[in-house]
């Protein structure tokens, strides 16, 4: 991936740490492994606000939310993440297909992209077509406002 000139490395995590960060020994693993930020689902969590503290005591932390809820339920930690992340596809499964309809959620300026790039014989090109698309959507909705 490092040759394919990504932004970012996204690690996507399950079983626990999104809810037990303090007694989860993956966690500080992560940090020492160079992790800056960690994202963690609205809905894998009973105390949001808690966890968002937490993790700020680490690193940057970050709140996601699936396709189906809505982004209202982001409002009360706004001010206090530093990543929100709109959920394109149903956690836990790879090679879903993309939903548009959750666009209008997101003013996206980070795109997460697992199968796509993974999966392909030429992940370079793949990343450079999701740069142009992104982008070329940009600017067509600059245009349109």
């Amino acid at each position: 991936m490092l040759e394919s000139e990504v932004d970012y490395l996204h690690l996507d995590v399950t079983g626990g740490l999104q809810k037990q960060q303090d007694q989860d020994p993956f966690f500080d693993m992560y940090m020492k492994q160079g992790a800056n930020q960690c994202i963690f689902h609205l809905e894998a969590t009973e105390n949001p606000g808690a966890l968002v503290k937490d993790t700020q005591n680490r690193m940057k932390a970050g709140i996601a939310i699936k396709p189906g809820t809505t982004a209202e339920y982001l409002a009360p930690w706004a001010n206090q993440i530093d990543i929100a992340l709109v959920m394109t596809v149903e956690p836990g499964f790879g090679e879903q297909k993309f939903m548009e309809d959750t666009m209008p959620k997101a003013g996206a300026n980070i795109i997460v992209s697992g199968g796509a790039i993974m999966s392909s014989e030429d992940p370079r090109s793949v990343i450079n077509l999701l740069r142009n698309v992104c982008s070329e959507a940009d600017q067509k909705h600059s245009l349109d406002q």
